[in-house]
């Protein structure tokens, strides 16, 4: 690569963080050309970097040469571990814009590059990624993209949460350092750095504690009595429906409600078509008017009028055409098909496609709720009567911890029966809204519709599931935005000029 005589090169001598990290997001482009600066985080800070220097060694590394970003990534780590965080790390850099010829040249009368923003003319590096990965929700997805949830109410990763354990346990020794390298390992995998409490909301961590508390009790204490004493039958009851209970919350918890994605996830992905076909309309809307300015970005999307008249809707947020009967959920931030509310308790939205599982979630968990709480307790008094007919008096440090134990037993018995009482309420107001046909939503905006309208697609659980209309795993073009830290999905604008233009 060729400087011109006038572009500054020097060697600067880079801080490093206490987690052995320079604070740089450094952006590689081709071999010839080094690592570009485009942010500086303050934190440590690089006084002597600006936005829009190259990198060409770092530490005892050339950069010129580097054949992919991954590639790049791997030796800027190495160097970086390699070095020692109070001494810092050396590197050469050269200022100046870069031209297609690979070369630098301040005397560029079109270049207006300066210390707080990248040089213009320079194309944001693209890859391909996974969607799940970029998506612009508020979802959470788990197991690599297989799985998907609510939004939580709270933010965290598990590199974050381990760094607090460590500064709390290990803040004044010698190892309060320790595990840096898992932390960062951690920090460079979405898919490990993701703690349990950021798929489940609280509420929804309490429904499953209501549910394995008392299983667990039964299963670990009842459970030989009743095999044994009573009939094996029951026992296996209990098992069948919990399995069915665990199965259906699960799958609550974890399917897509029958999101329809946004438009720049619809642009990006390609799936104008799939929409189309599947839903019988343009989901991404026609233009405003026939003379829209598209190259100056004034496009304004509407509703075709035979289609406003059906009860389609303008989504302003997803700037989509949703059907009848779909909504946007403010909690997830996405428009859902036949959606139904937002339930905290298994943290999703419950509409089209995951409708079945809430009720039989509800149905289950009402049964297993009959057949755990009375045998509980009946195995629980069975067991204070046997022992009230032996019983003695004894001094207070010889009191039977048996039975304050059963009491703490019992107590969590009542407990029990009322969540039981509040969630068979529950399933008996969603039967009530299978008969009239009806969503939560609409029932309590007051939707008035025919009693008992018959086994159809009006009656909720019986309708059409249909496929999801996005595969959360699905390879989409991302590119980098200058001045961040922060990806997004590519060609956007582009999808939707084009789109206008058809």
């Amino acid at each position: 690569m060729t400087l011109h005589a006038n572009a500054v090169q020097q060697v600067v001598r880079l801080k490093l963080s206490p987690e052995l990290r320079l604070g740089l997001d450094l952006l590689w482009q081709n071999e010839a050309t080094g690592l570009l600066v485009t942010w500086i985080d303050p934190q440590p800070g690089q006084p002597e970097v600006t936005v829009g220097d190259r990198l060409f060694i770092l530490g005892g590394r050339e950069l010129i040469g580097l054949t992919s970003h991954d590639e790049a990534c791997r030796v800027v780590e190495e160097e970086c571990r390699q070095a020692f965080a109070t001494e810092g790390l050396s590197a050469t850099l050269a200022r100046g814009p870069v031209k297609c010829d690979n070369t630098i040249n301040d005397a560029d009368e079109h270049s207006d590059a300066t210390s707080t923003q990248a040089p213009l003319g320079l194309e944001s590096p693209q890859h391909r990624d996974r969607l799940f990965r970029y998506w612009p929700g508020d979802n959470r997805f788990c197991f690599c993209g297989f799985a998907m949830t609510g939004y939580p109410g709270h933010e965290c990763t598990l590199a974050e949460c381990l760094r607090d354990c460590r500064s709390l346990l290990l803040g004044s020794t010698r190892w309060r350092d320790s595990g840096g390298q898992c932390i960062e390992t951690l920090e460079r995998n979405p898919d490990l750095n993701l703690p349990f409490c950021t798929v489940a909301s609280p509420a929804n961590m309490c429904a499953w504690c209501c549910i394995l508390i008392p299983c667990g009790l039964y299963f670990g204490l009842a459970l030989p009595y009743f095999w044994t004493q009573v009939h094996f039958l029951l026992p296996l009851v209990t098992f069948f429906f919990f399995v069915l209970t665990v199965g259906c919350l699960s799958a609550t918890c974890c399917t897509d409600p029958g999101i329809i994605p946004r438009r720049e996830v619809i642009l990006a992905a390609g799936l104008q078509k799939k929409l189309s076909k599947e839903l019988g309309y343009n989901v991404l809307g026609e233009p405003a008017s026939a003379d829209h300015n598209a190259e100056l970005g004034e496009l304004r999307m509407m509703v075709p009028s035979e289609l406003g008249s059906q009860g389609y809707r303008w989504c302003s947020t997803c700037q989509i055409v949703r059907p009848p009967r779909a909504s946007h959920c403010p909690d997830c931030d996405n428009c859902v098909l036949r959606f139904d509310h937002h339930c905290p308790f298994v943290n999703n939205c419950v509409g089209q496609r995951n409708y079945i599982f809430f009720v039989g979630f509800t149905t289950s968990v009402c049964c297993l709720a009959l057949v755990v709480i009375p045998t509980l307790l009946w195995y629980l008094i069975a067991g204070a009567v046997l022992n009230h007919s032996k019983r003695e008096t004894v001094g207070f440090d010889e009191v039977d911890m048996n039975g304050v134990t059963r009491g703490v037993l019992i107590t969590l018995g009542v407990a029990g029966g009322v969540s039981a009482l509040l969630v068979t309420g529950l399933w008996l107001y969603h039967i009530f809204l299978m008969c009239s046909g009806l969503t939560t939503k609409e029932h309590w905006r007051g939707r008035q519709v025919e009693r008992f309208p018959g086994l159809s697609e009006k009656t909720t659980v019986f309708g059409r599931r249909g496929p999801p209309l996005f595969n959360p795993r699905q390879l989409v073009p991302v590119q980098a935005e200058h001045g961040s830290r922060h990806w997004r999905l590519s060609t956007i604008e582009d999808g939707i000029q084009n789109s206008s233009s058809k």
